[in-house]
């Protein structure tokens, strides 16, 4: 499978290249391509748990948009990320130009095994996509910044053929395909006909800033809100925090969610899981579970089983 994965990847790369040119893909490295369920984690849990079905949908399009500086580029360097876990595939299509290298590796991308596209017009990264999903050797395919190629005079006119070719190519397929746009209230009209053919919708949107002892701003607080969902009930709320120069703040969202869940108590003495003292606050708290990851991974695993059988539970339709 890796080998047949590798070559089908290989045949993808070379017909981008016969269409639009020599350097239109960067291969940084060979990575081992690995299959996957139904989702890829998005690295936020509150937001896996949202969806219904653990993350952004494989073989699917899923849709991130909000205002700017609202933590969607850093959602999309986390499914990267885990889309790369235990040697799996990933690529990159940057329409901007503006991939932000150290923001990829504090959300945990590893920059050597990362393909990387770089498309001249809206249509040409969606002609991009579909080739990478044909080949089915990638697990996620991540678009950036697609409004900045529509407003800079791509007019757009082959979108929804691209668009039916795109899902046309999923069907079947291990890939995500992640699109982030800045989902302005008029979009631009090359990427009017997207919300239609996304599978998965997430708004996402700015809480508040968080700030250090100094005043300086170290954080944001982010929500986001599933509004569409051809897989699962849509509606999902999650909040998470992204700390500057370091992505989801993974602990502080899994003492949140805990709590949601009751699986850690709040007493006299401070905050308990397991019979075991986290701490007299909510930061002395998340402070114990990023010195103490054998705790932190064993909150996550339960609180993953909870997950896994909200979604079983949903599939059976009981």
């Amino acid at each position: 499978m890796r080998e047949q994965r590798q070559a089908a990847l290989a045949r993808a790369i070379r017909e981008l290249e016969r269409r639009f040119g020599p350097g239109i893909v960067y291969r940084l490295s060979q990575a081992k391509p690995k299959c996957g369920a139904l989702a890829l984690a998005t690295g936020s849990l509150g937001l896996d748990q949202a969806t219904g079905i653990g993350g952004v949908p494989r073989g699917r399009i899923t849709e991130l948009f909000g205002p700017p500086s609202c933590g969607k580029t850093t959602l999309a360097y986390h499914i990267l990320a885990n889309a790369q876990s235990d040697g799996g595939m990933a690529a990159f299509i940057d329409a901007a130009q503006a991939m932000d290298g150290e923001a990829m590796l504090a959300s945990g991308v590893n920059l050597d095994d990362l393909l990387i596209a770089v498309p001249l017009s809206a249509g040409e990264a969606m002609e991009i996509a579909e080739i990478l999903a044909r080949c089915r050797a990638l697990d996620a395919v991540v678009l950036a910044a697609l409004t900045s190629l529509c407003t800079a005079g791509d007019p757009g006119r082959r979108m929804p053929e691209v668009l039916r070719k795109v899902n046309a190519a999923l069907k079947g397929s291990p890939t995500a395909i992640v699109l982030v746009d800045e989902g302005s209230a008029i979009k631009a009209r090359p990427l009017a006909p997207l919300p239609f053919y996304a599978s998965l919708r997430v708004a996402l949107s700015p809480l508040c800033a968080l700030r250090g002892p100094g005043g300086d701003v170290v954080g944001l607080r982010v929500q986001a809100i599933v509004v569409k969902n051809k897989l699962a009930k849509p509606g999902g709320v999650a909040e998470f925090t992204i700390r500057e120069g370091r992505g989801i703040h993974r602990e502080a969202e899994l003492l949140d969610l805990a709590l949601s869940h009751s699986l850690i108590e709040t007493l006299p003495l401070g905050l308990v899981y397991q019979g075991e003292l986290l701490g007299k606050s909510r930061g002395q708290a998340i402070g114990y579970l990023a010195q103490t990851p054998q705790v932190a991974d064993k909150l996550e695993r339960e609180l993953g089983e909870l997950r896994g059988r909200r979604i079983a539970w949903r599939t059976s339709g009981t």
